[in-house]
């Protein structure tokens, strides 16, 4: 059973094409300035979400308890990345690592009951749940 995020994420990710299509219809016909900006905004922020995920992992690596606010709020990006092919997987991967800590490292994991967990592999080989 889906939780309410997965409800929110939902109803912002169906409610964002009605947006996009008014926003090209003020563009298109009216010609409107403040239309050009907001869907340039749109633009940036869809394209700066996925990519802020990498900095969030660096810094959930330094500081212990983020793991379940770095999961709650990146989870569509984490589910997109879990089901996406061996080479994006791997992509992604290695951004993450760019940034992450000496003493931790960063792993993921997806149960049957479709939640997805942070664990960290610590320096010493042992792994912490967030």
């Amino acid at each position: 059973m889906p939780g309410m995020s997965d409800m929110i994420i939902a109803v912002l990710g169906v409610s964002l094409a009605p947006v996009a299509i008014w926003l090209t219809v003020r563009i298109t016909n009216r010609r409107e300035p403040w239309a050009i900006w907001a869907a340039v905004a749109l633009l940036v922020f869809a394209a700066a979400y996925p990519l802020s995920f990498g900095p969030a992992c660096w810094m959930g690596s330094r500081v212990h308890g983020c793991g379940p606010i770095v999961s709650a709020i990146y989870r569509p990006v984490i589910r997109a990345w879990l089901c996406s092919p061996q080479p994006l997987k791997r992509v992604g991967y290695d951004y993450i690592g760019l940034g992450m800590s000496s003493e931790r490292n960063f792993a993921c994991a997806k149960f049957e009951d479709s939640r997805i967990a942070f664990m960290w592999l610590e320096a010493d080989g042992t792994f912490t749940y967030e």
